[in-house]
This record gives C-alpha cells, sequence and structure tokens, in this order.
C-alpha cells in the first residue's frame, strides 16, 4: 500500500513508480475525498508508459490522465475525488500484462 502524505497547501500526495516490469509500485493506496495531486515517475530504463483511471470502471469518472510518460520522465496531475470506493488505474499499454492498480476513496 502506497503512502500518501499531506501538502502544505492540503492537498493529498502520492507518487507512483512505473518500472520496466509492467507494474506500478504502489499498486494500491488511500486516499480521503478532497484534492489529490499523482505523481507518476517512470523508473524504466526503456518502456514507456501512460496513467490513467480505467474508464467506466470507478465509482465516479477521473477525466485527468498522463498520456505518455517516457522513460525516465516524472509527470504530475490534480484532480477532486468525491465518492467513497474503489477507481481502478491502468497503463492502457500495458493492461494486458498487468499494470493495473487501484486507488480507494475513504472518509
Amino acid at each position: 500500500m502506497g503512502t500518501v502524505t499531506t501538502a502544505e497547501d492540503g492537498v493529498q500526495e502520492v507518487t507512483i513508480q512505473t518500472p520496466d516490469d509492467y507494474v506500478f509500485v504502489p499498486d494500491t493506496f488511500t486516499v480521503a475525498p478532497g484534492r489529490v495531486r499523482l505523481t507518476v515517475q517512470s523508473t524504466a530504463a526503456q518502456a514507456t508508459h501512460n496513467f490513467r483511471f480505467t474508464p467506466g470502471a470507478g465509482v465516479e469518472e477521473i477525466p485527468e490522465e498522463i498520456p505518455l510518460l517516457a522513460a525516465g520522465d516524472t509527470e504530475t496531475i490534480e484532480f477532486e475525488v468525491t465518492a467513497p470506493g474503489d477507481h481502478p488505474f491502468e497503463c492502457s499499454f500495458h493492461v494486458q500484462l498487468g499494470q493495473i492498480g487501484v486507488m480507494t476513496v475513504r472518509g
């Protein structure tokens, strides 16, 4: 389970890494309702990834995504969550290889 911290501005923050072996590290984390700042850091030497909340799979739609993350790049998105429950996420390039995870909203 990933570590979520709260920034000085009150926004919850979490960082996910994407190595070459088609996983997210961490692949699960829990936040409270409110603003979330999610950073995805590619630790891959070669693979290109992306990040999106799986369309139609969560308790609410989160349209923010990272369409392309080259090896070594880092990108951040910020969004609001209100509904408790699970929000699956994926690298759509590698979902069939198991590069998936879940953000749970609890509170």
